[in-house]
């Protein structure tokens, strides 16, 4: 099943994406994020992508569809801005944005310009681009778990080493190159209740260890 978040404030908009998604047979599951919530045009950015982040670290939805204008109370919000805040704490997480101008949003410095579809060609199912663009967005979801999962499962494993094993360097580094790039999949934060080491912890460990390598090489010497 695919877990997919939606931010858009029409309802006749949110159905064609369900058509589609039933068109194509697919097994999903959406996450209302705009209609079912109160915001004001001042916050609506701020709280909205806190929101939706705390969500995708809570593994409730796998991708997010946004649309790239949203009014509220007469005043235009851009998706994109959304877009922004959250691909900046979860930068792999799967996000494409909707519109009808596609230019607009390709011309931010900060978009993806394959995150950009046309909305008459999105909702046009019967259509072979239509497909491909519904086919992508299945397989960034699919690669997106796929990777979070194993950078997961990678990075216990080398905490287990540790543990049973004592501070290495090689390890440490090796656990630091994994929260690195875990860190793009989800926000693990240094306070995350689950991290074994927080950076302060592992740059005193990685700069106790060379202290040491350096006073055995002097001995050598």
């Amino acid at each position: 099943m695919y877990r997919i978040g939606i931010v858009e404030d029409s309802e006749d908009e949110i159905a064609k994406i369900e058509r589609t998604l039933d068109f194509f047979n697919i097994d999903f599951d959406m996450s209302y994020y705009f209609s079912e919530r109160t915001y004001t045009p001042e916050n609506i950015v701020e709280k909205l992508s806190s929101h939706i982040i705390i969500e995708i670290q809570s593994d409730k939805i796998d991708g997010l569809i946004i649309d790239y204008k949203i009014v509220l109370d007469d005043i235009i919000i851009e998706g994109n801005e959304i877009y922004r805040e959250i691909n900046m704490v979860i930068p792999k997480f799967p996000i494409i944005i909707l519109t009808e101008i596609v230019d607009e949003p390709e011309g931010k410095t900060y978009m993806d310009a394959d995150k950009v579809y046309r909305k008459s060609t999105f909702f046009n199912f019967e259509s072979r681009t239509s497909k491909d663009m519904y086919t992508k967005f299945f397989k960034n979801m699919d690669h997106y778990r796929g990777n979070r999962q194993r950078y997961r499962d990678e990075l216990n494993k080398k905490k287990e080493t540790l543990v049973s094993e004592g501070i290495k360097k090689e390890t440490i580094l090796e656990i630091v190159d994994l929260e690195n790039e875990l860190s793009k999949y989800e926000n693990i934060g240094n306070d995350s209740s689950d991290s074994l080491l927080d950076s302060d912890s592992i740059a005193k460990a990685i700069n106790l260890i060379k202290q040491v390598d350096e006073m055995i090489d002097n001995e050598k010497s």
